[in-house]
């Protein structure tokens, strides 16, 4: 019984390795489509990375299932599966992490040229006559790449 659930937990292990590898590759034209601004390219690539995503936590779900009754440290090449499936998350999270930071920054960046470009009607400023000033806004320049 406990060579057909390692036998199982191989296939599983093997089926997370290549998911892995279908979302590293993902990852990275992720990262190349938003660096590059192409947005098209973009939605097919997340809607491919949540289909890998999908069956990897299936695939997951399984294997905790499996690996409850099974000694892993045991069988060698189990283990060794298992390091090659954590260190792929690893890079994963990684990737993911370091394309959230880019974000982030383009964001904060874009925000920053906006609110001194635009000036925002927060507060009510007074002139000294005490009339209601609201900020106008000069000029606004737009690049078509946004």
């Amino acid at each position: 019984m406990e060579k057909k659930q390692k036998e199982k937990l191989k296939m599983v292990l093997v089926a997370q390795n290549d998911l892995l590898d279908g979302m590293l590759r993902e990852q990275a034209c992720i990262r190349k489509c938003v660096k590059d601004r192409v947005w098209d390219g973009l939605n097919s690539h997340m809607s491919c990375m949540e289909a890998y995503g999908a069956g990897f936590t299936n695939l997951d779900k399984h294997r905790e299932k499996l690996v409850a009754d099974i000694l892993v440290l045991d069988d060698s090449e189990i283990s060794d599966l298992l390091a090659t499936v954590r260190s792929k998350l690893v890079r994963s999270r990684i990737e993911n992490d370091s394309l959230k930071t880019y974000v982030k920054t383009a964001q904060d960046f874009v925000m920053g040229v906006i609110e001194n470009c635009v000036p925002q009607a927060r507060n009510t400023v007074y002139t000294r006559f005490g009339k209601v000033q609201r900020p106008a806004v000069s000029s606004v320049v737009v690049d078509t790449l946004l």
